[in-house]
């Protein structure tokens, strides 16, 4: 009752750290390009190009299928790998299933939380159009291009690895419950046998005691 809560809840959280040191890492490239731009190496429609092409190929997770993807403050799609015919669209009136207007909620997040946070809502599971699961993810602002780009975890995916986190805890907790009572018994058999003993030593005790008053008795007759 108290691990079980605790443990989802740290789960939660360790894929939320995740996420957003993936993010950070993935804003640490588009700063190397927006650097190159500065120096004069790089015009700046093909840094963002290159960026772009960098960030599109970006894969993690299990089945390395987990992306990032790329908006700007319109919210205009830039960049997003296994939805490529948003890109170039205005997705202000953009809506998920449940109607929640997903990237310009990124939009505000990354505005009103000084440049980002996390936003829940639904969309397909990585690659698979048909599948519509929770998604939680974390956005942020590139500012010096006025990007904002995210990624997520899916929630129906921590849920399934919580259950198998909880089964094996259960599992544990089990062994442990039969190990305590197996142990019990030992050490109730144990002290049973012992007393048992001790009865039937002082049967014998009062046994002897009673032959022993018999040739005294006996004894002092003759």
């Amino acid at each position: 009752g108290l691990v079980l809560p605790m443990s989802k809840h740290n789960l939660l959280e360790q894929k939320k750290e995740t996420i957003t040191v993936l993010t950070q890492a993935a804003v640490n490239m588009l700063s190397y390009y927006a650097q190159r731009v500065q120096s004069g190496e790089l015009s700046l429609a093909e840094a963002q190009r290159r960026a772009v092409q960098q960030v599109r190929g970006l894969r993690y997770g299990g089945e390395d299928k987990d992306y990032f993807w790329i908006t700007d403050l319109t919210p205009r799609m830039i960049m997003h790998p296994y939805r490529p015919e948003l890109e170039g669209r205005d997705l202000g009136a953009f809506t998920d299933p449940s109607g929640k207007r997903l990237f310009l909620e990124f939009v505000n997040t990354v505005k009103l939380r000084k440049g980002s946070g996390y936003v829940e809502y639904l969309w397909q599971l990585k690659d698979r159009e048909e599948h519509i699961v929770p998604k939680l993810s974390y956005v942020k602002l590139f500012e010096p291009w006025g990007w904002v780009i995210g990624t997520g975890v899916y929630l129906e995916e921590v849920h399934a690895q919580f259950a198998q986190m909880a089964r094996e805890l259960v599992y544990i907790s089990a062994a442990i419950l039969l190990l305590i009572v197996l142990l019990s018994c030992t050490i109730i058999y144990q002290g049973l046998s012992e007393t048992n003993k001790r009865r039937n030593a002082e049967k014998e005790l009062e046994k002897y005691y009673e032959h022993l008053e018999e040739l005294v008795d006996r004894r002092t007759g003759e």
